[in-house]
């Protein structure tokens, strides 16, 4: 038996600022426990040991800067996906913003310092995974931008009409 996607109209109303808020503070919440979980710092290690030659000699961020950044991204991320039509520019400004997350870590290796990328990483994946999906099932003030206008009646398109009123 095959899913059926409703269509658009069917869908419930999206909105923007209360998802984003859900899905940038899970982001944020999953990095943290991870982090307390003690499974990010082996992933941290792992990643500035391929971009650095002596990952005990880089000077590490501080932390605050990198608790910062995840919140940043996660709720930034959230508010843009919400706020742009289309599920591919989504996915693509969803998989672009992991690049720059990701882009941190050989700029600092550069800069002889130690970013610890795995948390705003993990905030980015799971807000954009969820914004996404979200969008996805309600019917978004952007997408009904995008969509054409349904046809009258008797099949002719719909008349504009003039701002005085007048058709």
């Amino acid at each position: 038996m095959a899913i059926q996607q409703p269509a658009p109209r069917d869908l419930p109303p999206g909105h923007v600022f209360a998802p984003a808020l859900a899905t940038g503070s899970l982001g944020i919440l999953l990095s943290a426990g991870l982090h307390a979980l003690g499974l990010l710092g082996p992933l941290d290690s792992m990643l500035a040991a391929l971009v650095t030659l002596d990952p005990a000699a880089a000077a590490a961020v501080p932390a605050w800067i990198v608790w910062l950044a995840t919140a940043i991204f996660a709720y930034g991320l959230a508010i843009v996906l919400l706020e742009i039509p289309g599920t591919w520019r989504r996915m693509i400004i969803w998989l672009s913003t992991l690049a720059v997350v990701m882009g941190w870590l050989p700029v600092a290796a550069i800069s002889g310092s130690h970013a610890e990328v795995a948390a705003p990483a993990v905030a980015v994946l799971w807000s954009g995974i969820c914004a996404i999906i979200y969008a996805a099932r309600h019917r978004m003030a952007a997408d009904d931008d995008q969509a054409p206008e349904p046809a009258a009646p008797d099949g002719d398109p719909p008349t504009q009409q003039s701002s005085d009123g007048a058709g």
